[in-house]
């Protein structure tokens, strides 16, 4: 997994709920890094280590975890960083996703040894989509 994963997941914590509690994640996760570069690759171990300590640590299901980090990358992450190639893409969310996969090649072209995910829509409804 990649650094901006795990960096993200720690930003996550601390802004809802502080600096402390995410200090106590990482006493339970048995992981002593706690600052992560965006681009490097990291055992994915890690991740489920900080996602399962945070589950542990909030008191919350992992499932719900994963769906507050996932909201909290789709409405701030994502487009702070990659704002110019969302618009780039088309002008909603939906048409965002539909283009990853597309940007993803281009990336890689700047950066031929990073290994992105791919990603497949499954439409639910007008409004709704899973993401895979």
């Amino acid at each position: 997994m990649y650094g901006m994963i795990n960096k993200a997941i720690r930003t996550l914590v601390i802004r809802e709920a502080g600096e402390e509690v995410w200090e106590q994640v990482l006493v339970a996760s048995g992981i002593d890094e706690d600052v992560y570069e965006d681009l490097e690759g990291y055992d994915d171990g890690v991740t489920f280590a900080l996602v399962g300590a945070t589950s542990e640590t909030l008191g919350v299901p992992p499932g719900d975890v994963l769906e507050m980090f996932g909201v909290y990358w789709a409405t701030d992450v994502a487009p702070k960083a990659y704002g110019e190639y969302f618009h780039s893409f088309g002008n909603d969310f939906h048409s965002f996703v539909e283009g990853l996969d597309e940007m993803h090649v281009r990336i890689t072209e700047m950066l031929p040894s990073l290994v992105p995910p791919s990603f497949d829509i499954e439409k639910i409804n007008d409004e709704h989509f899973t993401i895979h």
